[in-house]
């Protein structure tokens, strides 16, 4: 499990206005850099269930107790993001673009998302914002 410093700084990074919480859609930031690709309806459910009191915002020890729950998913995700992105940059570029994470995400799986959700996932990991998931920027 990541120590507290490392939670404190994953926290401060996403508490992107400084209040000291999470609000909804910095939570949905962070889950979605994790991998998770939730939608509004699952974060409000996630608040819902780890906003211990009720304020409507996850705050830093709430996220710690949530990260206690559910971090062993969270490493467990990233490791097999890793593992997919090595497997689907065939041409060993470092990066696979937006038409590579669709085309990916859309025709593969068990449970093939939608085009709106792959844009959604690709944007939450593009995290230099430069139209690539970079595999040094992202892992």
């Amino acid at each position: 499990m990541a120590d507290p410093e490392s939670l404190k700084a994953v926290f401060d990074y996403f508490d992107r206005d400084g209040t000291g919480t999470l609000e909804l859609d910095e939570l949905e930031e962070l889950l979605n850099a994790l991998g998770q690709c939730v939608t509004k309806e699952e974060v409000r459910s996630i608040m819902a269930a780890d906003d211990i009191n009720s304020d409507g915002v996850m705050s830093l020890s709430e996220f710690i107790e949530f990260y206690k729950r559910h971090g062993k998913d969270a490493a467990k995700v990233g490791q097999e993001i890793g593992d997919a992105f090595k497997r689907f940059d065939r041409n060993n570029r470092g990066y696979l673009s937006k038409t590579d994470m669709e085309t990916i995400l859309t025709k593969g799986g068990a449970f093939p998302f939608t085009k709106e959700e792959a844009e959604m996932c690709f944007d939450a990991f593009d995290l230099n914002k430069d139209g690539q998931m970079d595999y040094g920027v992202t892992i």
